[in-house]
């Protein structure tokens, strides 16, 4: 039997059939494992059937994600916007208490106090943040 007569047996099969295939690749895969070296391309073949017959009695688990745009802009994390304007309010004003600067970005200070310690754009010298290297 080919690879593909297995598949499209598998897409015609009830749930009992699956269950009983599903079954006898357990045993199957039980009796490979003992020659391992000599049987892997075995044990995928039954991997992906075993896959096969998951997806097709559990239609409602998670499908994989779909391949990302590569022509999409960047996605921007909010800790990411959070350092920006953290850098920014540093560049104009000075340095400042984290307190200080999450009040003026309306934040708490314990967000700014993770983004500036996260980030190696900040510093913290005597209770105040600063900017330690250029973006």
């Amino acid at each position: 039997m080919s690879a593909m007569d297995l598949i499209q047996s598998l897409n015609k099969a009830g749930e009992t059939e699956l269950h009983q295939v599903e079954a006898r690749i357990a045993e199957i895969k039980a009796d490979i494992a003992i020659f391992v070296g000599a049987r892997k391309a075995e044990l995928e073949a039954l991997r992906m059937v075993q896959k096969i017959i998951f997806r097709k009695l559990n239609p409602t688990a998670k499908k994989p994600k779909a391949a990302r745009d590569p022509n999409a802009p960047p996605k921007k994390s909010p800790s990411m916007e959070l350092a920006n304007q953290l850098y920014d309010l540093i560049s104009k004003e000075g340095s400042m208490p984290s307190a200080v600067a999450a009040k003026k970005l309306g934040k708490s200070a314990a967000q700014i106090g993770g983004v500036a310690w996260r980030s190696t754009w900040f510093e913290t010298k005597n209770g105040e943040i600063s900017i330690a290297r250029t973006r």
